[in-house]
């Protein structure tokens, strides 16, 4: 999966920066624009990128859809560890084949929306800053322990049982970006950015906060940005 990725970015890399040596395309004429960001996918992350000129200024608006989903785990006998006051269920073979650090957990799922204001420093649409509010939100399965109640020969009993557990998560963000995009010919182009966002989560109390890392849910913090898109230019 991410050599595919990475194969994908640099063959159109490639085409981009060939066809903007050949021939610089006029995209001060164009309206919309649609991208997509590759390197979110090594992340498990759908993340695309619908954007309209306002007016016929040198200023965009930017919405940024994201989908977050974290597959299952596939064995019905996790192992049980404790980190911290919690106990989760866990495969090491996940930290150790992930890309970015990830916590402990069973599966996320959540959906995310930027938006933003983009200004460009020219008409030809290159360099521009960015920047925004973003809001996220996540349901993260984990296996942790739980009190039960049950009833045995007319008595009642109380267990700390493991079961799959759910955290639901609460991101607000503050986005502050610099970037240089590189339009070609057939309004194809690509977008390179880097900066800062500043995120503050809300998750619930007595359970994991699953905030460790910069590129966990629940993390808290400001946190480096970067990454490109490809996409389309729109009339």
């Amino acid at each position: 999966m991410r050599k595919l990725v990475y194969l994908f970015i640099g063959a159109l890399c490639f085409s981009s920066v060939q066809g903007f040596a050949q021939a610089r395309y006029e995209w001060h004429q164009k309206k919309y624009t649609a991208t997509l960001q590759p390197l979110q996918l090594l992340r498990n992350t759908l993340r695309l990128d619908f954007e309209m000129r306002i007016a016929h200024g040198l200023g965009w608006l930017q919405f940024g859809p994201a989908l977050y989903y974290y597959p299952k785990e596939t064995t019905n006998n996790p192992d049980y560890g404790y980190i911290g006051k919690y106990y989760y269920g866990y495969h090491y073979y996940r930290n150790q084949e992930a890309i970015f650090p990830t916590e402990p957990c069973s599966g996320i799922f959540g959906g995310g929306l930027d938006v933003n204001y983009k200004w460009f420093f020219d008409p030809k649409r290159t360099l521009y800053l960015l920047g925004g509010n973003s809001f996220s939100r996540f349901n993260v399965r984990y296996w942790g322990w739980e009190w039960s109640d049950y009833i045995q020969d007319g008595l009642p009993y109380h267990e700390f049982v493991p079961r799959c557990l759910h955290q639901h998560i609460n991101r607000l963000g503050i986005n502050g970006l610099f970037g240089f995009m590189i339009p070609s010919r057939h309004a194809f182009l690509v977008d390179m950015f880097w900066g800062f966002s500043y995120r503050l989560s809300f998750s619930e109390k007595d359970k994991p906060p699953f905030g460790t890392y910069m590129s966990s849910p629940g993390y808290t913090g400001l946190v480096f940005v970067t990454g490109v898109r490809f996409g389309v230019g729109i009339k």
